[in-house]
């Protein structure tokens, strides 16, 4: 997971940093010698858990420049088991007691550097130009004494050019990509070895204006190219897949007053396998104090990924079909100083479904495809301020899930849940005090083992 935010810098110069260190969670190996053979691969078990951020920033008016480095490392430990696995099976009745395991269980350590840098250049008023770019590496350190350990690396770049044609036209530019390479890295020896890699390339071009009274149109087009390369394909060796899909779009926002706004739209993928689909949705809002009443409608598309088509660790389906619904909802909403109440009642409706079904006991997952299935619910909301002081926030949410004819479970989310919380809050001066007490609720669910 790569988590770095980077904010644009307020001043002309700004450096912030931060190291955060914790004890080891396990003391594996204690005083290796460093001509001993598996030095590198003990030290690495042994790793301090660190966690350090470097953050610089330049603001220069047209220039503004931003750089995040984060390091963090963590050490392997083993959990053994005190007590055996005791498992109770309700539909027989019946208790089994496992043996007690000998063989731990091994968490890996790590080590990981993210960096992320952002430029931004305004040419002038009309004219602007982004250029950013990222770098993650992961080495994770396993119990095996083999000497190698795996590491991965993540490259991402691209830029924008947002340049405001006129006072009510304007036009963005944009291309990301993103390459993704897994190796096997020796630790006594210089090397590595390329085991997986994952490249995209995602062109864009978006152009809106508000030349027409009280409408923003906005047209564009995009281009999405995905390639793989792994041995966990069907044929077991390693090879390249790859897939790439265009797009045009075209969405008209429409104010017709003060009350009533309509908002449609037209999505037109071309796929290079599946062909031509089109996907239309449309938007009407109707407002009047303290009332708002919200209809939509939206015709859905999904592609298989490669993965779904090809893996065979996961089971690829490379005669899977591409996936369809059409979803609808209506919305109100009651608004005073007072109170706040929200509902919304929605169904979508399926076809060809791609989801990922777990066979043979559980250790193979098949993608398939659902013929006809549905999901449908009710999200209700309500938010009172009895006093300045004191608030009360409440929610129910109902979930009803079709199965097709083989019993295929859609979502594993509970029909019903809820949560209410009740918030106190005071200001004196130079104190501020909140007080709040919350609840959630699950309703009970099926698990199909």
């Amino acid at each position: 997971v790569i988590n770095i935010i980077t904010r644009k810098a307020k001043k002309k110069f700004e450096a912030s940093a931060g190291i955060r260190y914790a004890g080891r969670n396990q003391q594996n190996y204690k005083d290796t010698p460093k001509d001993h053979s598996q030095y590198k691969y003990r030290i690495h078990l042994d790793k301090p858990n660190l966690n350090t951020n470097l953050s610089l920033g330049l603001n220069l008016g047209k220039f503004t420049m931003n750089t995040d480095v984060l390091y963090k490392s963590f050490d392997g430990y083993q959990l053994f088991d005190k007590k055996p696995l005791v498992k109770y099976f309700t539909a027989y009745n019946t208790t089994i007691t496992e043996e007690l395991s000998k063989t731990p269980t091994s968490i890996s350590g790590y080590e990981d550097v993210q960096v992320a840098h952002k430029m931004d250049y305004r040419f002038s008023k009309r004219l602007k130009v982004q250029l950013k770019g990222s770098y993650y590496m992961l080495n994770k350190y396993d119990f095996q004494a083999d000497n190698i350990f795996e590491k991965s690396e993540d490259y991402t770049y691209g830029g924008s050019i947002d340049y405001t044609i006129s006072d009510k036209s304007s036009l963005v530019a944009s291309v990301h990509t993103d390459h993704y390479n897994r190796y096997d890295k020796y630790e006594l020896k210089s090397g590595r070895r390329l085991e997986y890699k994952n490249n995209i390339i995602q062109p864009r071009i978006v152009y809106s204006t508000t030349a027409l009274d009280k409408q923003t149109i906005t047209a564009g087009l995009e281009y999405y190219r995905e390639s793989l390369f792994s041995d966990k394909f069907e044929t077991g060796v390693k090879e390249n897949k790859s897939q790439w899909y265009a797009t045009a779009f075209l969405q008209d926002d429409w104010s017709i007053n003060k009350q009533f706004s309509v908002i449609a739209g037209l999505r037109c993928d071309y796929h290079e396998k599946y062909g031509t689909n089109l996907t239309p949705k449309a938007s009407v809002m109707y407002k009047i104090f303290p009332f708002t009443v919200r209809f939509n409608y939206a015709r859905g598309y999904r592609s298989p990924s490669i993965k779904e088509l090809y893996m065979n660790w996961i089971y690829g389906n490379s005669k899977l079909k591409p996936e369809t619904n059409n979803y609808i909802s209506l919305s109100g909403e009651y608004v005073n100083s007072w109170i706040n109440i929200n509902a919304n009642v929605y169904s979508n409706w399926f076809r060809n479904k791609i989801e990922g079904m777990w066979s043979n006991d559980q250790t193979e997952l098949h993608y398939i495809n659902i013929g006809k299935s549905r999901l449908a619910g009710v999200e209700t909301m309500c938010k009172i301020q009895i006093n300045r002081h004191i608030n009360v926030h409440g929610a129910y949410n109902y979930l009803y899930t079709s199965k097709d004819a083989d019993g295929v479970r859609l979502s594993s989310s509970s029909p019903h849940s809820g949560n209410i919380r009740a918030e106190y809050n005071t200001r004196i001066p130079r104190y501020a005090t909140v007080v709040n007490l919350s609840g959630n609720i699950m309703g009970k669910k099926k698990f199909d083992v």
